[in-house]
C-alpha cells in the first residue's frame, strides 16, 4: 500500500479511536450524575446520544463507502484493526440503547420520544455485514443475539450478501462480453459478407465495444490521441483505434473501386 494510503489509514483509525473516547467519557459522566439535578442529567443523556451517533455513524459510513473499502481491503492490518473497532461499536451499541432508553423512560412517558430514540430498521447494516463476513459464525452470531435481546434491528445480519459486482466480477464479465461478441461477428462475418451501410456501422460499434471488453483484462497501459479534440486510455482507446481507425473500410473502398480503364494504342 503506497505512503499516501497508509496515511489515510491511520487518519481514519485516528478518528475512530477519537469519536470512541469522547462517546466514553459522555457516557461514563452520565452514569456518573447520581444525585446530580434532573436537568444535568437530561444534558448528560443528551450529549450520550449525540457522542454516540456520531461514533457509530461514522463506522457504518466508513464501511458502506464502497470505494474506500475496496481501497483498503487488500491490507490485512487495515481490515482487521476495522472489524476490531466495529465489534468494538456493535458491542457498545446494546449498552447505548439501554441507556437511552431507560434515561428517556425516567424522564418522560411520552411514546414520541422513546421512539425517536430508536434506530431504524435497517441501522448498522453495513457494521454487522462486515463482523457476518469475517468473524467466525459463534462470534457474530452471539452478537446478534444480544441485538435481538435488546430489540435492536439485524437487517445486516439476516441479509449478508448484497448483489454487488466486485471487480473480479466485473472483469470476466467484460471478458465474456468481448469473447462473445467477437465470436458473434466473426458468424456473421460470413453468413452476411456484403452488409448494408447501417449494418456496417452496428457492426463496427459491437467490435469496438467488444474488443475494449477483451482488452480490459490484459495488462498494459495504452493510450490515443486524435488530434486535440480526444484523449483515451485503457479499454476506452482501444474502442476508439477500433472505431475511428477502420482499415477494414479501406480495403471495402479499394475493392469496390472501378478498375482502371485502358487506353487502346493506335495501331
Amino acid at each position: 500500500m503506497s505512503s499516501s494510503n497508509e496515511l489515510k489509514v491511520i487518519e481514519l483509525t485516528s478518528k475512530i479511536s477519537s469519536l470512541k473516547d469522547e462517546y466514553s467519557k459522555d457516557l461514563t459522566a452520565f452514569i456518573q450524575t447520581s444525585g446530580k439535578s434532573k436537568e444535568e442529567k437530561l444534558n448528560g443523556l443528551l450529549k450520550v446520544q449525540s457522542s454516540g451517533n456520531k461514533y457509530f455513524n461514522y463506522i457504518e459510513d466508513l464501511i458502506g463507502d464502497s470505494g474506500l473499502l475496496g481501497a483498503h481491503e487488500k491490507n490485512g492490518h487495515w481490515l482487521a484493526s476495522l472489524i476490531e473497532n466495529t465489534t468494538e461499536a456493535l458491542n457498545l451499541i446494546c449498552v447505548h440503547y439501554s441507556v437511552l432508553r431507560d434515561g428517556v423512560s425516567k424522564f418522560s412517558s411520552d411514546e414520541d420520544l422513546l421512539s425517536s430514540i430508536e434506530p431504524t430498521s435497517k441501522a448498522f447494516s453495513n457494521m454487522q455485514r462486515l463482523v457476518a463476513s469475517h468473524l467466525k459464525s459463534k462470534e457474530w452470531k452471539c452478537i446478534k443475539n444480544e441485538f435481538e435481546k435488546c430489540s435492536l434491528p439485524t437487517y445486516g445480519f439476516n441479509n449478508r450478501r448484497l448483489p454487488v459486482m466486485n471487480s473480479t466480477m466485473q472483469t470476466v464479465l467484460s471478458f465474456t462480453f468481448g469473447v462473445v461478441f467477437v465470436i458473434v461477428l466473426l458468424v456473421i462475418a460470413f453468413i452476411e459478407p456484403d452488409p448494408s451501410s447501417f449494418q456496417y456501422n452496428v457492426f463496427r460499434v459491437v467490435l469496438s465495444l467488444a474488443a475494449a471488453g477483451v482488452v480490459a483484462v490484459l495488462p498494459g497501459f495504452i493510450e490515443v490521441k486524435f488530434g486535440k479534440w480526444l484523449r483515451a486510455t485503457g479499454a476506452l482507446a482501444v474502442f476508439a483505434v477500433v472505431y475511428f481507425y477502420n482499415p477494414a473500410s479501406l480495403v471495402t473502398e479499394q475493392q469496390s473501386a472501378p478498375p482502371p480503364i485502358e487506353q487502346s494504342q493506335p495501331h
